[in-house]
This record gives structure tokens, C-alpha cells and sequence, in this order.
């Protein structure tokens, strides 16, 4: 977490437990799921939360981009940006907001 381009907190996330497989096997523990991240400070007493966030984490590569929406929980709306005249969208891109009702 940046504040006025200082670090003020920190998490560390390992990519392995984010990585998204078709095969369920392969898929990390963490991915396509709401997770609970508590951010540190730096230099801070050990123990010490700065934040708690509740974040919903998916890495893999553009060609799977459509399964990043697919577990997201049914209160979360996904919204893809509009192609304009003369720029087409690629087949696979990944939502640019996601909405709640």
C-alpha cells in the first residue's frame, strides 16, 4: 500500500497459490476465491496489522481470462469495456470493472 509514494504496508502473496489451472489439481488454494489479507508495516513490531483486506485473487495467462469471472460470487457483476469505431477488443479480455448489487 502506497501513501504519498512512501510504502506503508505490505502483504506478501505467493504466486503459486493464485495460479488458475484448468486442472482443478493444479490450481492454487487461493484462486478465484474472496481471501482475507492482513498487510504489515514495514520496519513495524512483529504482530502488528496495518490493514485487513478482503480481496478476490485470480493470476493466469489472457487465453483463460474468461474464467476469472466464472467463481466469483453471485452479488459480483462483471462490466467489459465497449470496443470503439476502428479499435476492436481482443476475444478474451478480462472485465475492466466488476459491479455489486
Amino acid at each position: 500500500m502506497m501513501s504519498g509514494g512512501r510504502r506503508v504496508s505490505y502483504a506478501r502473496i505467493p504466486a503459486h497459490s493464485i495460479l488458475f489451472s484448468l486442472v482443478e489439481e493444479e490450481k492454487g488454494r487461493d484462486c478465484g476465491k474472496i481471501s482475507t489479507i492482513y498487510m504489515k508495516t514495514p520496519g513495524g513490531p512483529l504482530g502488528e496489522i496495518y490493514a485487513k483486506l478482503e480481496v478476490y485473487m485470480w493470476l493466469g495467462i489472457t487465453k483463460y481470462s474468461k474464467n476469472c469471472v466464472t467463481s466469483l460470487p453471485a452479488e459480483f457483476r462483471p462490466i467489459y469495456e465497449v470496443a470503439t469505431f476502428g479499435t476492436p477488443l481482443p476475444p478474451n479480455m478480462p472485465p475492466s470493472k466488476l459491479a455489486v448489487e
